[in-house]
């Protein structure tokens, strides 16, 4: 029958260091008759430690990686062991190693070749020459691969069905860079919050029905100008800019023109003069820096106020004009504003009578009619 010998604690060994395993508790014999089925040895490497086992008597030596079982034949007069640490595993749950002695003529015990206790991996771990990792056995959405670090857990994860978190830790908190969702939105980029750049070229092909490019909540672009090549900007809201420039403002026929609707003040302003042309390049009205001139005729429909000089084609000018009327002589109020260079009287009832004017002011002007009480209507200006 077979026999256990003292289990080697190998918990804090370091590399190098060495322990011997004695077959003394075994009894063993030089009989010849052994020879036949001669003695064996089951060493079980339950440890994170690999080791290197040299038996004393035959100095036969071989290596017992960490977690492995292997069944030995030694010679029936054999002492014992000595191991040596090879190198070690972080934090392996289990540190013993085994060591059963068979005697000859003993059947080989059922016993496989790789022992089951799982070894506890922490710390880095390097892996080389790993041609593919593969995991295609699940049939729901399973957690594949899990990385994070003490108090930024589950940095990046990736399931059985494809979909993953990517975060990074920047200024001591997680931000997420990259989420591929299995429902949704497919690709989600960055946090909000966070700044997403693109090195280089950004192409983006829209779908077919629409090919349209959202902003939400507010977009901005610097340094460079946004081409449309034969496409147009449709706002619901209000198009802005400091600086606005183009060849030509087209309605959605396609025909050239302006429509300017402002809720208060409308300014077209140049730093020489602005125009209004007729098609053919004709200008009908033009803006200077000292007044307005109109080529052709002016038809005013409704109220007009004119702030400054008119000045008709022949040179002479009117800056002001003012309504009064009366009935009899006495002096009376006009609306010119300013004294006037000249009044026109006009009898208002049928007939005729002489009449004048003197003693003009900015408000009145002094009326003698050559009939008592009745009406008359004046026109005041001033050039």
């Amino acid at each position: 029958m077979s026999i256990s010998l003292p289990t080697v604690n190998l918990a804090g060994v370091s590399v190098g260091q060495s322990g011997t395993v004695s077959f003394q508790n075994a009894g063993v014999d030089a009989n010849p008759a052994f020879t036949q089925k001669p003695p064996r040895v089951l060493l079980q490497n339950e440890s994170g430690t690999g080791l290197n086992i040299t038996f004393k008597l035959s100095q036969d030596s071989f290596t017992l990686p960490a977690g492995k079982h292997i069944l030995r034949v030694v010679t029936p007069a054999e002492s014992g062991y000595t191991w040596t640490a090879l190198y070690n595993l972080p934090n392996p749950p289990v540190t013993s190693l085994y060591t059963d002695y068979y005697y000859p003529n003993e059947p080989d015990p059922d016993t496989g070749m790789l022992g089951n206790s799982p070894i506890g991996i922490g710390g880095t771990i390097s892996v080389t020459n790993v041609s593919s990792l593969t995991n295609e056995t699940t049939t729901v959405k399973t957690l594949i691969i899990d990385v994070g670090i003490v108090g930024n857990t589950l940095l990046y994860q990736l399931f059985s069905d494809g979909s993953a978190t990517w975060s990074v830790v920047n200024g001591g908190s997680a931000h997420t860079v990259l989420q591929v969702n299995n429902s949704g939105t497919p690709l989600q980029l960055g946090k909000s919050g966070d700044n997403t750049e693109v090195l280089g070229n950004l192409n983006i092909d829209g779908t077919a029905s629409s090919d349209t490019f959202t902003f939400n909540n507010g977009a901005s672009m610097a340094a460079g100008d946004l081409a449309l090549n034969a496409h147009g900007i449709t706002s619901a809201g209000l198009i802005q800019s400091t600086t606005f420039e183009s060849l030509y403002y087209r309605d959605s026929s396609g025909n050239d023109g302006m429509v300017i609707t402002a809720g208060a003040t409308t300014r077209i302003q140049s730093a020489g003069q602005v125009v209004l042309q007729v098609p053919g390049g004709t200008t009908r009205f033009s803006v200077i820096s000292t007044g307005a001139s109109v080529n052709g005729t002016l038809g005013v429909s409704g109220d007009t106020t004119f702030t400054g000089n008119i000045i008709f084609n022949t040179g002479s000018s009117l800056s002001a004009v003012g309504f009064g009327s009366g009935s009899g002589t006495g002096t009376y109020t006009h609306t010119l504003g300013v004294t006037p260079q000249w009044v026109g009287l006009s009898p208002h009832f049928v007939g005729s009578m002489t009449m004048g004017y003197d003693s003009e002011t900015s408000s009145n002007v002094h009326v003698t009619c050559g009939v008592a009480a009745k009406a008359f209507v004046m026109w005041c200006e001033r050039t």
